[in-house]
Order: C-alpha cells, then sequence, then structure tokens
C-alpha cells in the first residue's frame, strides 16, 4: 500500500479584520489538499506583526526548511 503524501499549511495575514479570509483560505488548501489525496500533517498561521517579516530567519522553522 502506497502512504499518501504530507502537506503542511502556512499562511500569514496582517490584517486584523481578515481572520475570516485567512480562515477561508486555509479551507481551501484543505479542499486542494483532499482532491489530491493528501494528508494535511499540520497548519501553521502568522498574525498581526509575526505575517509583516520578510526574514527568512524570523519566519516558523517550517517556512525556513521549505526555502532551502
Amino acid at each position: 500500500m502506497t502512504q499518501r503524501p504530507l502537506v503542511y499549511l502556512y499562511d500569514r495575514s496582517a490584517a486584523l479584520h481578515s481572520r475570516r479570509l485567512l480562515h477561508l483560505r486555509l479551507i481551501g488548501c484543505r479542499t486542494t489538499a483532499a482532491r489530491h489525496g493528501w494528508d494535511v500533517a499540520g497548519v501553521w498561521t502568522d498574525r498581526g506583526a509575526d505575517a509583516l517579516s520578510d526574514l527568512l530567519s524570523e519566519r516558523p522553522p517550517s517556512c525556513t526548511s521549505c526555502a532551502r
């Protein structure tokens, strides 16, 4: 039996009023994963000032490893 691929979701939003948009985007990501037969292994989000950083050193470890 073939193991289903694992995916990790990451999204960020600096606007305080965009919590609903962030939620909708993550729903879209989960839907895409399901359509492709991928298992969502984890979800990370940055909100507020944390979402504004463009420096890789200030991003979550998951994003830093993906950028390599």
